[in-house]
């Protein structure tokens, strides 16, 4: 599948794949799922979680699972609309990456500044949210299902995943 002509080079996305990011598409994609679970480890544990002991996925030495419970929902949202917005506004291009052999592609340190900026200009970007039709940002719903996930545990009430539409 074609992501974006970039110049003469074109960046494909044959499908994903981590560890390690084989493409330049991978590599920003992979990043941003990395940044996202970040932010839900840290908010979990400082709601007094254990972010080790999850629902869905399976627990795993190391990984905080609960985490990834949490970001399910924000995939396609966060990450892949960043992804996609990065290679077809053409804010990345082929000479903003570079390969190791058997290690994958990454991110160039210039390039990664530019990632940094378009990430939090992305979590920090308002929308209305569908379900209270208020103003809010993805970070603020980040918190939001964390302090939602708390509440149905001690409240024993259903949880409410989260839910983005435009």
């Amino acid at each position: 599948m074609r992501i974006a002509k970039v110049g003469l080079t074109e960046l494909s996305f044959p499908g994903r794949q981590k560890h390690p990011s084989p493409d330049p598409v991978n590599a920003p994609l992979s990043l941003s799922y990395t940044m996202i679970f970040s932010e839900l480890s840290s908010l979990l544990y400082g709601l007094g979680f254990d972010p080790y002991l999850a629902y869905y996925h399976s627990i795993d030495y190391g990984r905080a699972s609960l985490a990834s419970d949490l970001m399910e929902k924000f995939r396609a949202p966060v990450a892949d609309r960043l992804t996609l917005n990065l290679m077809n506004n053409r804010v990345f291009g082929q000479e903003d990456f570079y390969s190791n052999p058997n290690e994958g592609v990454y991110l160039r340190r210039e390039t990664l500044k530019r990632y940094f900026v378009e990430y939090e200009a992305m979590l920090n970007r308002e929308f209305v949210r569908q379900e209270t039709r208020e103003n809010t940002t993805f970070r603020k719903c980040f918190r939001l299902q964390a302090e939602r996930l708390a509440s149905s545990i001690q409240n024993t009430i259903p949880y409410i995943p989260f839910e983005f539409g435009i």
